[in-house]
């Protein structure tokens, strides 16, 4: 048969029955073989798979039959009789490399569900990553990753435990599945191994006592098993993955590695999620100081500078009270503290009544301090303080070119302390903050004193043409006084006007009701600081009358606390003293002061004016009179006519009482 497929000529005699017999055992032997080889797989073959037609006439056998078939046909041949032995040995051999090409096959099958099986939840891991990023929400993220872990390894529940510190109990932060129904009874977990170290675990309950490293495990529990693995971000451990399972089983090598993947990817979402909390919050507090920064352009008044500023303030910390303690703009005394926000009811503080508040006064002192109610070392008006908003008080100083301003509080019940970066965000709110309200004070105070300006340049225009306009000097005193008083806004004011005699004074003192008096008395020279003034030609302030005890008072029924004398002078010779008084002490500013000796000026211009017109004017009046005695005196006739007409004038032109 070979001979004749290789194109060798036989005689016909030799395909006798013994041959066919043979091909029909061959065809029968092989199937038996192949059925043998194909044991183990998932379908016996038929019999067509053995033999297959293909267009055109060929027959091809297939497998074990290609070699067997014709082997066992030269076989039952006479001549060709040793070929069976060959035939034999040649599918013993086939045989075994068919089972051992099976068990090949096995092994690649089961490393291709395995491969499927690692691309499925490697997909799933992607999937829950891209979710989780796309919604940047922490209980929304964390909920998508403890569904995808149970969805793993078939779980019944998960739950996520973050560390707080070393040795601590874990904290539970989300739960999932059946294991939310129970969460309440284990809000945290011992602290159960070294993260750094240890790979997924597994834990049984039928291990032994587990009960107190996990409390998942107390009685009632349904759970047999935990799978518990590790979320770290290079050595740094964030907390573990728990899965729990109501039926205890070994997980494949697949499932640790997928679980592994995911609870690695949830760490660095935590450490994601940190960082962009850091850049939020970073972003909201620039925005908050730069509003801080646009309060004082957008609005001077100080009122609505102080309000904006709590606001803000109350953005930047979580606290319970927010207060602002401004100092009181005085001359003298003690430091007053005026409170704005939570505290404003306790009305004002003395500065000086708290120690630690009045060293930040100290360039070395002027620092952020926080105080708590267990310290020693409290005064006990702050330790008052603190027991009326809480248990702490966080205490940082506005300061301007180290003059202090004033002070920002920050008091809460829960004694809530701050970081070192809430530290540094808040140091820069203080100093922002403290140039506002420098800014503000500054405009109020260059607005006042326009103002005042204004006022008083208004106040001259008005006294100068007054004053141009009268001819009485009494008149331009009582003006000038006026004037004095309402613009200064002192209690009283006073006019000593030295008269001929070396100690005779004319006064007229104008009073803050309105009241103006008129008064002549008899004064030495140098008596009191109307003297000093008359004799030194200079103003004179006196910002505390109490401690100047040469000191007259223009009034025995109030105690005026400063003064101000200055002089009038005319060319070289003082004629007279404008004298102000108030009950305030340290009152008379030098921008006051300035006013009072320009309006000096211009009433000693007038009263000099007014003097000097009333000279022309008497020697105008002296002349009539003399003329008109002359006229009477040419036509009389007596002597004794002459003699009165010459003592009548002499009386009215000297206003005598008898000649």
């Amino acid at each position: 048969f070979v001979l004749q497929i290789l194109g060798i000529s036989l005689p016909v005699s030799a395909l006798n029955l013994t041959s066919a017999a043979g091909i029909v055992f061959a065809l029968l032997a092989g199937f038996i073989v192949r059925q043998f080889v194909w044991y183990g797989q998932t379908r016996a073959p038929t019999l067509k798979e053995f033999i297959r037609i293909y267009p055109g006439g060929t027959i091809a056998f297939d497998g074990v039959l290609q070699i067997f078939l014709p082997l066992v046909a030269l076989a039952f041949s006479p001549e060709y009789g040793w070929l069976l032995a060959c035939g034999v040995v040649v599918t013993v051999l086939y045989v075994l490399h068919s089972q051992q090409d099976a068990a090949t096959k096995r092994q690649l099958r089961e490393e291709i569900s395995t491969l499927k099986q690692f691309k499925q939840g490697t997909q799933s891991i992607q999937d829950a990553s891209r979710r989780t990023l796309d919604s940047l929400e922490r209980e929304q993220a964390l909920e998508i990753a403890l569904e995808t872990a149970a969805n793993l390894v078939a779980a019944s529940g998960a739950a996520i435990f973050l560390i707080e510190h070393d040795q601590a109990p874990l904290r539970l932060e989300q739960t999932s599945g059946s294991a939310t129904q129970v969460a309440a009874q284990w809000s945290s977990v011992p602290y159960s191994g070294n993260f750094t170290k240890e790979q997924t675990r597994i834990v049984r309950k039928s291990t032994g006592d587990t009960a107190s490293d996990f409390p998942e495990f107390a009685q009632g529990s349904t759970y047999e098993m935990i799978v518990e693995t590790p979320m770290r971000l290079s050595n740094r451990a964030l907390g573990v993955l728990r899965l729990y399972f109501e039926q205890a089983r070994a997980l494949t090598d697949v499932e640790r590695s997928l679980v592994w993947q995911l609870a690695s990817n949830t760490a660095q979402f935590y450490e994601t999620l940190g960082w962009f909390s850091v850049m939020e919050n970073y972003a909201v507090e620039m925005a908050q100081l730069t509003h801080l920064a646009q309060i004082s352009s957008s609005n001077l008044s100080l009122d609505t500078v102080l309000k904006d500023m709590i606001r803000v303030l109350r953005q930047l910390v979580n606290m319970n009270t927010v207060t602002l303690a401004l100092t009181r703009a005085q001359s003298s005394g003690p430091q007053v503290l005026d409170l704005y926000g939570d505290v404003a009811d306790s009305g004002a503080l003395v500065l000086d009544s708290f120690p630690e508040f009045a060293n930040m006064r100290q360039p070395e002192h002027q620092r952020p301090r926080y105080f708590k109610e267990s310290d020693n070392d409290l005064s006990t008006p702050l330790r008052e303080l603190i027991a009326a908003h809480g248990n702490s008080l966080a205490v940082f100083p506005l300061l301007s070119h180290y003059d202090l301003l004033g002070l920002i509080i920050l008091s809460d019940p829960g004694g809530t302390q701050f970081s070192d970066h809430q530290w540094q965000v808040l140091e820069m709110a203080s100093n922002q903050i403290a140039s506002h309200i420098l800014n503000a004070r500054l405009f109020v105070l260059t607005q006042a004193a326009l103002n005042l300006r204004m006022e008083q340049l208004s106040i001259l225009s008005t006294i100068a043409q007054q004053i141009s306009s009268a001819l009485d000097p009494d008149s331009i005193l009582a003006t000038m006084l006026e004037m004095a008083v309402r613009s200064t806004e002192a209690n009283t004011g006073t006019v000593s006007l030295l008269l001929e005699g070396d100690d005779a004074w004319k006064i007229l003192q104008y009073q803050e009701d309105g009241t103006l008096h008129r008064i002549q008395r008899a004064q030495t020279r140098d008596e009191g600081v109307v003297g000093q003034v008359l004799r030194t030609k200079e103003t004179v302030t006196i910002p505390d009358t109490r401690q100047l005890a040469s000191y007259l008072s223009s009034s025995s029924t109030n105690i005026y606390l400063s003064a101000v004398a200055v002089p009038l002078v005319s060319e070289t010779k003082v004629i007279g003293v404008l004298h102000m008084e108030s009950l305030r002490p340290d009152f008379f500013t030098r921008e006051k002061v300035s006013f009072l000796t320009n309006l000096a000026r211009h009433a000693v211009i007038s009263i000099e004016n007014a003097r000097l017109l009333s000279e022309r004017q008497r020697q105008i009046q002296v002349l009539r009179e003399l003329q008109s005695l002359s006229l009477k005196l040419s036509s009389a006739t007596e002597t004794r006519i002459v003699a009165e007409q010459v003592l009548a004038t002499s009386l009215e032109l000297l206003e005598g009482r008898a000649a």
